[in-house]
């Protein structure tokens, strides 16, 4: 059975950093795969793009090396899209509460070498029910939360997973 992603119903998509970096870094070795996701499944449907002010942060200084127009181009995407752009990316802000749930994540997790940004991310995922990840970093498919009632939850990270997230 095909899952069937309606254009008005608000599908949430995280943003990593790895994916930033895939999206304008032409010399990353993702860059063609990220550009196919995005032109083939982001443009495709309504999704409801999100990342954080920790993944902002990251992305711009990963991506230190190219042109100061590339950085202007990515700051732009997150703080002020055109009106009518076809990809706006909202916000989140990690605030004390996020860290304080997100250290001990870290720690249980110490041999996967999640870093405290990507335990930031999970916790701000579980906060704001965003199952997908648009990233190219393993630590998505790793980590396991508690949904409650003895159920784990994962995180299905796009593009790698999108054939078994679209027949979930």
């Amino acid at each position: 059975m095909e899952r069937r992603l309606s254009p008005d119903r608000g599908h949430k998509l995280f943003v990593d950093t790895s994916a930033f970096v895939a999206l304008f870094d032409h010399a990353d070795q993702y860059h063609k795969q990220a550009a196919t996701f995005k032109d083939t499944f982001i443009l495709r449907y309504n999704l409801r793009l999100l990342t954080s002010n920790y993944i902002y942060s990251e992305a711009m200084s990963r991506l230190t090396h190219l042109p100061i127009e590339v950085l202007q181009q990515l700051d732009a995407l997150i703080h002020n899209p055109l009106p009518g752009a076809p990809i706006k990316i909202e916000q989140l802000w990690v605030k004390k509460d996020t860290i304080v749930k997100a250290v001990p994540i870290y720690f249980r997790y110490i041999e996967q070498r999640f870093s405290i940004t990507d335990c930031t991310s999970f916790i701000l995922m579980e906060k704001h029910d965003i199952r997908a990840a648009f990233t190219f970093d393993d630590h998505y498919k790793i980590y396991t939360y508690n949904k409650g009632h003895g159920v784990k939850a994962g995180f299905w990270k796009l593009p790698e997973m999108l054939d078994s997230y679209m027949s979930a």
